[in-house]
C-alpha cells in the first residue's frame, strides 16, 4: 500500500535527529516514497547591523548555507541502502519555505 509518493522532512536547527530520522526513513521505505531532507536557514540581508569593515551579508549567507549542507550531509553518512534522499537548504521564512516545495511538488 503506497500512501505517500514523496516525503519532505524538515530538520530544525536545535533538533536531535536520531529516532526522527529512523522513523521518516522507515515511512519512506514502507511506502516506496522519495525522501527529501531539508533545513531552513534565515535570509541574511546585506548591510543591516553589519560592521563597516566586516563580512558582507552575501558572504555570511554563503557560509550559513554551506554549514547547513555539511550538517545535512553528516546526517546521511551512515545511510544504508542505495537510494540516498535529496538534500535541500531552504533560505528565508520557515513557514513559507516549507510550504513552497509542498505546493510545487505535491
Amino acid at each position: 500500500m503506497k500512501r505517500f509518493k514523496k516525503i519532505l522532512y524538515i530538520r530544525q536547527a536545535n533538533e536531535k535527529v536520531g529516532s526522527n530520522l529512523a522513523r521518516v526513513r522507515s515511512l519512506a521505505d514502507n511506502n516506496q516514497a522519495e525522501l527529501c531532507l531539508a533545513t531552513v536557514v534565515p535570509d541574511i540581508r546585506g548591510g543591516f547591523g553589519l560592521p563597516p569593515d566586516g563580512p558582507t551579508g552575501t558572504t555570511l549567507q554563503t557560509q550559513v548555507i554551506a554549514d547547513a549542507r555539511t550538517e545535512l550531509s553528516s546526517l546521511l553518512q551512515d545511510w544504508p541502502g542505495e537510494s540516498m534522499p535529496q538534500q535541500r537548504v531552504l533560505v528565508g521564512n520557515d513557514y513559507i519555505q516549507i510550504i513552497r516545495p509542498v505546493l510545487r511538488n505535491g
